[in-house]
């Protein structure tokens, strides 16, 4: 059985600012509702935790979910459309740590 409900996943995942579709998201919960107690899912490049939400709320229990990133961006997201990455403090990484809290909470 899933963590959370198809509707409490995305409630959480549109409230996290990212660029992932209702659709897409969806996708990614039914996927991660596939796998059984014991496998593992690993999500490359989690930024703020929208993706990352989906496949944690659709996960049974007994599966792992792993989250991989250095929340620094690329040389070019850093000088564009991720420029908060530059910000001291790593507030991408603070703000990811924050949506680890809130899915714990609903799990």
């Amino acid at each position: 059985m899933p963590a959370l409900t198809v509707d409490e996943m995305l409630s959480l995942s549109l409230s996290i600012s990212g660029w992932m579709s209702n659709e897409e998201l969806v996708w990614l919960y039914d996927q991660a509702k596939s796998l059984h107690s014991g496998q593992r899912w690993i999500e490359m490049g989690v930024w703020r935790g929208r993706s990352f939400v989906a496949v944690a709320g659709g996960l049974p229990d007994g599966a792992h979910l792993t989250a991989i990133d250095h929340w620094l961006g690329s040389p070019l997201e850093r000088a564009h459309s991720h420029s908060e990455a530059k910000l001291p403090g790593r507030v991408v990484l603070r703000e990811f740590c924050d949506v680890l809290v809130r899915v714990n909470e609903m799990r």
